[in-house]
Order: C-alpha cells, then sequence, then structure tokens
C-alpha cells in the first residue's frame, strides 16, 4: 500500500473556528507508521462571539476601529460617538489611572505615567496611543486615543512629547471594546504633571 500524507488545516472566523483534520501519514509534525490505515477524522468547532466588555489579547499591532487587524481580518467596529469634552468643562475631579473605569460616561482628569507611546502611522486614522499605567497588551491600561486629524494641534508629536512622563487627560472616560479609554482633540487636554 502506498504511503499517504494528509494535510491539517483551518479556517478562522469571527462567529467560529472550523477545523478539518485528516490523519495519516503526518499528524501536527508526527509520522504515523505506513501500515496505520488512513482514517479521515473532522472536528467542528464553534466558539461563541467575544462580548463586549472583553478586549482581545492582540499581537502587538494594536486593533484599530474601522481597520482589519491582523488576527481578525473582517471585523470592522463601528464607529463611537465623538466626545465633546475640553479641559475647561471637566468634572473638576482629579483621579489616578486605575479608578478610571468606575467613572465611565463621566469627564475626569486622570493622571498616570505614560507606560507605551505609539503613532499608528499606517492605519486608518493615523491614530496615536499613550497607554497610561499599564502598556499595551495590558487590558487594565488607560487608553488615550489621539486620532491623526488632531496631531497638528500638539507642537511636538505625542508619542515623543509624552513618552514615559507622567501626565493628566482631561476628557470623557469610555469603554471600547472594554478598554478603558479617553479621546483627546486638542493638546490642553494633556498636562504633564
Amino acid at each position: 500500500m502506498p504511503s499517504q500524507k494528509w494535510i491539517v488545516f483551518g479556517v478562522l472566523g469571527m462567529i467560529g473556528v472550523g477545523i478539518l483534520a485528516c490523519a495519516s501519514g503526518i499528524v501536527l509534525g508526527r509520522a504515523l507508521p505506513t501500515n496505520v490505515p488512513a482514517t479521515p477524522i473532522v472536528i467542528l468547532i464553534t466558539v461563541i462571539p467575544e462580548p463586549a466588555a472583553l478586549r482581545p489579547v492582540l499581537p502587538e499591532v494594536p486593533a484599530q476601529r474601522g481597520t482589519p487587524s491582523p488576527t481578525v481580518a473582517s471585523f470592522a467596529p463601528a464607529p463611537l460617538p465623538k466626545p465633546t469634552a475640553s479641559a475647561s468643562d471637566a468634572g473638576g475631579e482629579t483621579i489616578a489611572w486605575s479608578e478610571a473605569q468606575n467613572y465611565v460616561g463621566q469627564t475626569k482628569t486622570v493622571c498616570g505615567t505614560v507606560a507605551r507611546a505609539n503613532y499608528a502611522a499606517q492605519t486608518t486614522g493615523k491614530p496615536t496611543y499613550l497607554d497610561l499605567g499599564r502598556a499595551y497588551p495590558d487590558p487594565a491600561r488607560v487608553s488615550v486615543l489621539i486620532w491623526g486629524e488632531s496631531r497638528e494641534k500638539f507642537s511636538t508629536p505625542p508619542e515623543i512629547a509624552y513618552k514615559d512622563k507622567p501626565i493628566c487627560v482631561t476628557g470623557v472616560i469610555k469603554l471600547y471594546r472594554g478598554l478603558v479609554e479617553i479621546e483627546v482633540k486638542a493638546a490642553t487636554q494633556i498636562q504633564i504633571k
């Protein structure tokens, strides 16, 4: 009987994962003896879509709104409404970055050290992310989002001006896919402590 080799392949989608495996010659990199008869095996695994409150841990390239990510190529979330907050209409209360999740929907001044600063120039909207407290991909971080259209309002690029510095950011605290986020539209919303 001639030796047969089968290929294992998978299809990844947002709603579920389907894997078709046929085993005979090579299975997961291990060769089976040639006297083992060829046996097709079909395995179907269904994964429930992630709850909106959980943000997946992705590779070092952050998933951006409106652009495909390397792990979920067909997902484009709906745009969030733009906040109208500025430093002048802040809630008057200054809080630590670790408390921000308790004030979602409110305008506050959130303080913390920039653990990571990243300008995603190749991403739609050219966002800059300043991660307060903890760096990406830690889901406990507070993500300060500056869209490309607002970068011209900064005399120095934000990823350079604020990297590794203690800052306070004033704005509406939101949740985006389970991550605490503050969108900044003006340089006056960020102060170095």
